[in-house]
């Protein structure tokens, strides 16, 4: 897809789902040396497969069009949070949770994604975490992970928010 179709078909697609105007910032027609191809990102918002079968729908010729849709802290967070809490309904113990598991478990769902009062609370307290940790306005994905597996009883108590009889 020659670079003119790849920014306008990115700009289309910013519409459509009003990515500006929710804060999300637009899809990016980024060009990779490595595969000599287009692909279009974005932070949260739409799932992989709304984009492309839109992209198909405003051009018919985009048939193979790459799409990646990152993530942010706070879906990361909100991700591990819910695996977390539905681990701990069935296991005891640490547990490991990835980046990979978490974007597996948005996979299917358009975000962001509404979280309860109390989700928010533990989503601002990992990411509050991992920030003070290092002395950084930035969390690495992974390591908010990380916090969260090691036990949401521990972060609640920790940042002060009301522990669940689950946590």
């Amino acid at each position: 897809m020659p670079v003119h179709d790849a920014a306008i078909l990115a700009r289309v697609l910013t519409d459509e789902f009003g990515l500006a105007d929710r804060g999300h910032g637009p899809v990016e027609a980024v060009y990779s040396d490595a595969t000599q191809d287009w692909t279009l990102e974005w932070t949260d918002g739409p799932t992989v497969e709304q984009v492309q079968r839109a992209a198909r729908e405003a051009e018919p010729e985009a048939t193979d069009v790459r799409c990646r849709r990152r993530l942010s802290e706070n879906s990361i967070a909100l991700g591990a949070v819910r695996i977390a809490l539905s681990a701990a309904a069935g296991a005891r113990g640490r547990f490991h949770i990835s980046t990979a598991a978490v974007h597996d478990f948005w996979r299917s769902v358009p975000l962001p994604a509404t979280a309860t009062d109390h989700e928010r609370e533990l989503v601002y307290a990992a990411i509050y975490q991992v920030r003070d940790n290092h002395h950084s306005n930035v969390a690495d994905h992974q390591e908010i992970c990380d916090e969260i597996a090691l036990g949401l009883a521990s972060l609640a108590r920790r940042s002060g928010v009301a522990l669940d009889p689950l946590e």
